[in-house]
């Protein structure tokens, strides 16, 4: 027979197992840090095969969003501002239109635009965002320049984007982007990258460019429109990736 020490000892050791498992439930609902992390899925799309959807939620409310489509199209949309929990425990987007999920274990479920209501339906579970681990498809830098005024930009997918140019280093750019894949559809390939402060378009042809400073040949050609708090340019440049070789003939 357990003398009442013992039972004692036990009791206060229920009753901190009680208060621990309180406060590990109560700082891993949605919100906190279990929540973060990369979700993807394929949504539906009536013009395609779907929308590789992917959503990466960060800390300080902070998400980045990207948006690519299936087959025929040649746009990648990446977007990045704050998100928020509700009342009803959804996530939603600062968006617009707002994006909300809710929260199913290790998923998120997109609902209805309209009314933020469960979708139902046929197609109901194309909706779901599963968690996954890190993008590690880390592709190709792709490096643009130009000159009058000089200027360049690294698109590195899975990491940054860095924009810089001589012409005023209030122009100088870096921005976290997600992984992606360059898709071109008739020679053509687009990128639209926003946050609340910036919007950077990217248009890149398969066609020769000649630089005019040392007439090497670079295999494509681009266009960058950005547009700040500081107003809108346009440059126009070479690009090619990172490690493509460039003919140097005259």
């Amino acid at each position: 027979m357990r003398n009442s020490n013992t039972k004692s000892i036990e009791k206060k050791a229920v009753f901190i197992f009680g208060i621990v498992f309180l406060v590990f439930f109560s700082c891993t609902g949605t919100g906190q840090i279990p929540l973060y992390g990369i979700y993807r899925g394929i949504l539906p799309a009536a013009s395609s095969a779907g929308i590789d959807y992917l959503l990466e939620l960060r800390d300080k409310g902070m998400f980045l969003e990207r948006m690519q489509y299936l087959d025929h199209e040649s746009g990648v949309y990446i977007r990045s501002a704050s998100y928020s929990e509700t009342k009803k425990g959804l996530i939603c987007l600062d968006s617009d239109p707002a994006f909300c999920f809710s929260v199913e274990g290790s998923q998120l479920r997109m609902r209805s635009f309209t009314n933020q209501k469960p979708i139902r339906g046929k197609l109901a579970e194309h909706y779901v965002l599963k968690k996954e681990d890190k993008d590690s498809l880390f592709s190709e830098a792709l490096q643009i320049h130009g000159n009058e005024p000089f200027w360049g930009l690294t698109l590195q997918p899975g990491n940054y984007l860095h924009f810089q140019t001589l012409e005023s280093p209030d122009w100088e750019i870096k921005i976290d982007i997600p992984d992606f894949v360059l898709q071109f559809q008739d020679s053509t390939a687009y990128i639209r990258i926003e946050n609340p402060d910036i919007m950077i378009e990217i248009t890149v042809w398969t066609r020769a460019c000649s630089d005019q400073m040392s007439d090497i040949l670079y295999p494509m050609s681009s266009e960058i429109k950005i547009q700040t708090p500081l107003g809108e340019r346009h440059y126009k440049g070479c690009a090619r990736y990172k490690n493509q070789a460039l003919d140097h003939s005259p």
